[in-house]
């Protein structure tokens, strides 16, 4: 199998087009939406796969931040303020509508760092603060299609964000939440998920991902009127 062909199939597998779409001469940085900063560190991982290429880490020392997986539990943004206050470098992925002035931005008054998911290069951002010594949480209980989960016994696809940040920054993953507790006041726990980092390779994210949703489920059915879900998350 020639080089362009293998990349094809690369491509078709990561944003799940048919590999018709892609040619030569197709366009992908800024041309095609699916091809947002996560595509493209999924490919950097396929590629250094496939090739046998070694993609060289930036450098980091990960004794001064870590990589945060969350999920939507009650008031869901209370990881993001807890490491705020315990590290003063919490940084988080949302998207903040262009309706909410900057002075009820709740991230801004809370001095939280975020950025925000739909600009160009999002996740490299995220590498970038982890670079400079943040703690990144992320939400990881979002339907996307970085990698195949099995959650409460159904099949569905699932983000990879926290496994893709702990193997390229070099860092622990951590899992955390937030419930409330029985006497009305706001709870967070923090649990350390993988004292390694996660593999630089595609089985090593889904792997990651399946223990993440794995503990998701025990969490939820111990607090099932506390996950906060409106949406359709086993949609294909």
């Amino acid at each position: 199998m020639d080089i362009q062909t293998q990349l094809t199939e690369l491509l078709s597998n990561i944003l799940s087009r048919p590999a018709t779409d892609f040619n030569a001469d197709t366009r992908l940085l800024g041309e095609m939406p699916d091809f947002d900063s996560m595509a493209l560190m999924l490919l950097l991982t396929e590629v250094s796969q496939s090739f046998s290429l070694d993609v060289q880490d930036a450098g980091f020392d990960s004794e001064t931040f870590y990589s945060v997986a969350t999920l939507h539990t009650c008031c869901y943004e209370l990881v993001p303020l807890a490491l705020q206050r315990l590290t003063g470098r919490s940084v988080t992925l949302t998207h903040m509508p262009a309706f909410i002035p900057s002075a009820h931005n709740p991230y801004q008054q809370a001095g939280i760092n975020y950025v925000e998911k739909k600009q160009d290069g999002a996740f490299v951002r995220l590498l970038q603060h982890i670079q400079q010594g943040a703690v990144v949480s992320l939400h990881a209980d979002l339907f996307a299609r970085d990698v195949n989960v099995n959650f409460f016994g159904r099949q569905t696809t699932a983000p990879a964000g926290p496994a893709m940040l702990s193997a390229f920054a070099g860092t622990p993953m951590l899992l955390a939440y937030g419930c409330i507790g029985e006497n009305g006041r706001y709870q967070v726990y923090i649990e350390s998920f993988m004292t390694e980092p996660v593999a630089r390779t595609k089985q090593a994210y889904t792997e990651a991902m399946q223990l993440l949703y794995d503990r998701f489920e025990r969490l939820i059915l111990r607090y099932p009127e506390q996950w906060y879900w409106s949406f359709n998350r086993w949609r294909t």
